[in-house]
């Protein structure tokens, strides 16, 4: 029931340093789920939504299409274009032809739980080191890229959030519905 991967990525070693030894399968630490979940107190984000993809692509937020959200807010006088909020029709489509009736993700202090048909998939596993190491890693591999400042920005929010987010493409002809899975307590 419970998988680890550690993964080695190895790059060459800049003239004038020093290679850094790897680390050994006995020095990696395992996150302890109760102890992780005991370090947040209060939640830092708090996000709870079904989110329906229709064969266009379009998103709809609670049965809310985005078109309709983005009406009413700016008739609320908030002007937030959310016309590029879909996702390829062809992504939709190969997801109704694979069966694919819901993706649902939750984070909680330990990691990322994915379920797929109320499927578990393996866990992403973080603590606040392990997020650090990606983004220090992510920097140096793509500098330039307008998503490290976003990373930055939400890697201390992040181990806290309370995120459960449901994704539901359109249901294929005659299939029989697979009803979500609960999210952990």
């Amino acid at each position: 029931s419970r998988i680890g991967l550690p993964v080695v990525l190895k790059f060459p070693v800049a003239e004038g340093n020093a290679e850094i030894p790897l680390r050994t399968k006995d020095d990696l630490n395992l996150i302890d789920v109760e102890q992780a979940r005991a370090q947040v107190s209060e939640p830092s984000l708090r996000l709870y939504t079904d989110i329906g993809v229709d064969a266009q692509g379009g998103l709809s937020v609670a049965g809310i299409p985005l078109a309709t959200l983005q009406e009413d807010l700016g008739q609320a006088g908030v002007g937030l274009d959310l016309s590029s909020a879909k996702i390829d029709p062809a992504r939709v489509a190969a997801l109704t032809a694979a069966g694919v009736q819901n993706v649902q993700i939750e984070t909680e202090p330990e990691g990322l739980y994915i379920y797929m048909n109320g499927t578990q998939l393996p866990r992403v596993t973080w603590d606040a080191e392990r997020l650090q190491n990606f983004i220090d890693v992510f920097e140096a591999l793509s500098p330039d890229d307008p998503n490290l400042a976003r990373l930055k920005f939400l890697q201390p929010y992040l181990q806290s959030a309370d995120i459960e987010v449901t994704l539901q493409p359109p249901l294929q002809s005659g299939a029989q519905e697979i009803a979500p899975r609960p999210f952990l307590p």
